[in-house]
């Protein structure tokens, strides 16, 4: 059985990764705790802080949905396809020797 393997959010580590989490945090108007950033290695680990963000009564359904899109934005990837394991950078930007997450 082949293993699966989560696409990427597409982020490039060029600033866009920034101009993403303003969004996610514009859209659902919060603010992400900054001190998680150097863990966020996949779209999962900034949904994580999302919901510390916010309200109960805010999380709705929809909600992985909404933030799929919002994330995917700027990056042509399509929110249907990523899921919580995926990685927020580019696959080419791991291969070039990175450790630790994209937002160090």
């Amino acid at each position: 059985m082949a293993e699966h393997v989560s696409r990427s959010v597409g982020l490039g580590g060029d600033g866009d990764e920034i101009e993403a989490i303003e969004a996610v945090e514009r859209a659902f108007g919060v603010t992400l705790d900054m001190a998680d950033a150097p863990g966020w290695q996949t779209a999962g680990d900034v949904f994580a802080s999302l919901l510390n963000a916010l309200p109960i009564e805010a999380r709705r359904p929809d909600l992985w949905t909404r933030f799929a899109v919002i994330l995917c934005d700027r990056t042509g990837a399509r929110p249907g396809e990523i899921d919580p394991a995926s990685p927020l950078l580019a696959r080419a930007m791991f291969n070039r020797g990175r450790t630790g997450g994209p937002f160090l």
